[in-house]
């Protein structure tokens, strides 16, 4: 469902809900920066449950297997409402919209930049484009094998390196005394 239709508005007036739904409409438009039409959505999922629509807000339900998502209205967003832009890669605004996308109560503030919004609204906006956005953006910042392996060389608890320094101190004893030291101690003694 998710559109409000006359037969929704009615169930809400008969249960005596459209004054709660109106206002809470409202208050989802002004917190997310959208249309009261695309808020009524998640306001009928908060007020009916599932059987009023997508609890995913500002998400169009399709009629039909044809059915194409309208794009969605751009927020209005200020220069001042973000701080330095160029601060902000495409790497996080992925990873935010990754992190922020089955989010309920995410609103335009809390994205770190105008495009990580507008990629979370168009996410939102129909299974096809979050299937685009996993095979196109996502799938775009997983490491690679050769990667990974490289990562591999430096992962290590510590213990290669106290090894390498142990190997050090004991040339660096046996240098000074003359002596061949062991692995137990620097004297040639264990301790």
């Amino acid at each position: 469902m998710g559109h409000l239709t006359e037969e929704l508005k009615a169930k809400l007036r008969e249960a005596g809900l459209w004054r709660q739904f109106n206002v809470r409409r409202d208050e989802i438009a002004a917190e997310q920066g959208i249309t009261k039409t695309r808020a009524n959505e998640q306001a009928l999922f908060e007020i009916l449950g599932p059987e009023g629509g997508d609890p995913i807000p500002g998400a169009p339900v399709p009629v039909g297997e044809k059915a194409k998502p309208k794009a969605p209205p751009a927020a209005k967003l200020s220069k001042e409402d973000y701080g330095d832009l160029t601060k902000v890669n495409i790497r996080e605004v992925v990873m935010w919209v990754f992190n922020h996308a089955p989010v309920a109560d995410v609103t335009v503030k809390d994205a770190p930049s105008p495009g990580a919004w507008d990629m979370l609204t168009w996410v939102r906006t129909g299974r096809e484009n979050r299937t685009e956005f996993y095979r196109s953006f996502l799938s775009k910042l997983m490491p690679t094998r050769t990667q990974l392996d490289k990562d591999a060389e430096f992962d290590d608890d510590g213990g290669r390196v106290l090894k390498d320094i142990d190997k050090k101190l004991r040339e660096i004893a046996e240098a000074v005394s003359g002596q061949k030291v062991d692995a137990e101690g620097a004297d040639g003694s264990s301790s």
